[in-house]
């Protein structure tokens, strides 16, 4: 009943669509699933103090008919709240016995971008004053080199600001892929309301083991599958087909785009925004892992460029040869893969004492 004094504390990050819990917690919510197979749980058992954020739009009831409440909430409002939720964190720790010293920060995703601009702003802070001391990118794309790629991001961000002034403020894709979770856990050989021809099963399998095609993603997806002759998920190679429905089960119903488009402007560098002006001055140790199928593995790399300054170990988890990258391991096969803890976890935690 009283906390552990650890040397080191990790603070967990989350991005689009699920919340901490549902990120990295998912196994405690899924039958069948070891308590153990979680990161954070497995970062816990090895020493580390895990601490998690809730963005405060993972809270918002699927029943709020009014969306002014996503009205300009974007990365301005997530990093001030990340930063209220580092200094929670650092005085707790301290008034529990493992000191006031700063933290490693994971982000995943829509997360590790964040945690990036973070890095950033901290450049501006004297280091005793800095509440992170290393930072795991974990599997996202931010900014590019390659033009093309930019052009993407710009194409998205016009997108994006082009609904957010009709109004449209609200990202509702985790409403999609929570009822396809729960068809498939429910109803699994009824035939799919979304995907004509499938049934609910499959309906779900081919969002999470199909590529979803982005410009500077080509090979994206979410968990590796099995496929048959005609195309068609089967199965998945190294996650749990349930664990993965209750995954998707998790998902948010609402985000908003602001947030979104406060990304892709920063990929698409037409418009000088702040959130990468500390990028060149940035010298914290830095993890960046890529997973081949994931949403860093085609092009996340090329945001190494823009960090001249910072100790970067690279880390690249792929399975597959180069030329099946749309079936290697993927985005959130990193939480739930019954390989994770060996192929991913334990190489973080490694990284993470090294760097104390």
């Amino acid at each position: 009943g009283r906390p552990a004094k650890t040397q080191d504390g990790v603070m967990l990050l989350h991005g689009d669509l699920l919340g901490f819990e549902g990120a990295f917690l998912g196994n405690l919510r899924s039958p069948g699933v070891p308590a153990q197979h979680s990161v954070a749980v497995y970062f816990a058992q090895n020493g580390m103090d895990v601490w998690g954020i809730d963005q405060g739009w993972t809270l918002v009831p699927a029943d709020e008919n009014d969306p002014s409440w996503a009205v300009g909430w974007g990365f301005d409002k997530e990093l001030r709240g990340l930063d209220l939720g580092l200094q929670v964190a650092r005085t707790v720790r301290a008034a529990t016995g493992s000191g006031h010293g700063p933290l490693f920060l994971l982000g995943w995703s829509r997360g590790a971008q964040m945690a990036l601009v973070q890095a950033g702003t901290q450049t501006r802070r004297p280091k005793g004053l800095r509440s992170v001391k290393g930072y795991v990118y974990g599997d996202c794309m931010f900014k590019f080199t390659d033009p093309a790629m930019r052009q993407a991001a710009c194409d998205f961000y016009d997108d994006e600001s082009s609904r957010i002034q009709a109004g449209d403020v609200l990202e509702t894709s985790g409403s999609l892929f929570a009822l396809l979770g729960e068809l498939a856990r429910t109803a699994p050989d009824d035939p799919s309301p979304v995907f004509e021809g499938l049934t609910n099963d499959t309906a779900a399998l081919v969002l999470g083991s199909v590529p979803f095609g982005y410009p500077y993603a080509p090979n994206y997806h979410l968990v590796a599958g099995e496929f048959d002759a005609a195309g068609l998920p089967t199965g998945l190679q190294y996650s749990s087909p349930a664990f993965f429905l209750d995954w998707l089960t998790g998902a948010s119903p609402y985000e908003p785009l602001q947030i979104e488009a406060d990304g892709d402007a920063i990929g698409c560098e037409r418009n000088d925004v702040p959130w990468d002006d500390g990028f060149p001055n940035i010298t914290a140790p830095i993890l960046f892992i890529e997973m081949a199928g994931g949403a860093g593995g085609d092009t996340g790399h090329q945001t190494l460029a823009f960090l001249p300054r910072a100790d970067v170990t690279e880390m690249r988890i792929q399975l597959h040869p180069d030329d099946e990258a749309w079936l290697d391991i993927a985005h959130v096969d990193m939480w739930i893969a019954d390989n994770a803890p060996q192929l991913l976890w334990k190489p973080v935690l490694d990284w993470m004492q090294a760097h104390r």
